[in-house]
């Protein structure tokens, strides 16, 4: 069967791993959309590998579903992953700009239900799995975390009940999975940031506690 791949967010951390797994596959192409892509990623076969430049934080370009759709139907299996996500604003939210609150719902919300949106006018034709990454912080209430939370919580929810709704539809499945604590950029950012729970993080660094983005990224495949 051949699998069409689609990750948000595909060029650094856990959206790059779970690309170079399914690199390995045969009939198996991936499409990144996302801002930038990585050097090793440019030299890929467009065979194998497809980047759609997309800002997530702005509107669906109608390119970027243009691509889709030329590659959708050449594929009986289609996996789509909402990986991208930002945690900015980091901050309480009284003290949060206006723009980077934008910004934090279109990554985290708006754009990925308009991608889910547009492929599941194929779901009728394909068989397809949308996966979530989700993240223990759906279920905190961690200080300077309003957006990102909150975020969490809607998208888990929001896959929760299209699992309900599609619940008689074998060929369509939704899973929110939480690959844990994971050495990327977004760590980075909160190592740097002076918030209640920072020492927390700061440790989990400090005593090998986070997961590489490798292991994170088989963990996810091992649960779809």
């Amino acid at each position: 069967m051949k699998k069409l791949i689609i990750i948000t967010g595909a060029s650094s951390g856990l959206g790059e791993a779970i690309s170079e797994h399914y690199l390995r596959e045969e009939e198996c192409k991936i499409i990144s959309i996302s801002r930038r892509v990585s050097k090793k990623q440019e030299q890929l076969s467009t065979d194998k590998f497809q980047f759609i430049s997309q800002d997530l934080s702005g509107q669906l370009k109608k390119q970027t579903l243009s691509a889709l759709e030329e590659n959708i139907n050449n594929y009986d299996e289609i996996i789509f992953f909402n990986n991208a996500g930002t945690i900015e604003p980091l901050s309480e939210f009284k003290n949060s700009s206006k723009k980077l609150i934008h910004n934090a719902l279109m990554i985290n919300i708006n754009t990925p239900i308009e991608l889910i949106h547009f492929l599941l006018s194929y779901s009728e034709l394909k068989k397809m799995k949308f996966i979530n990454i989700s993240s223990g912080a759906y279920k905190q209430s961690i200080e300077n975390w309003s957006i990102y939370s909150s975020c969490k919580a809607f998208t888990f929810r929001f896959f929760e009940i299209l699992k309900a709704e599609f619940s008689t539809q074998n060929q369509i499945s939704f899973i929110s999975i939480d690959p844990g604590v994971i050495d990327t950029n977004i760590q980075d950012t909160i190592r740097e940031r002076s918030f209640p729970m920072g020492e927390y993080f700061r440790s989990l660094k400090s005593n090998n506690q986070l997961r590489s983005a490798t292991e994170a990224a088989a963990f996810v495949i091992n649960q779809i």
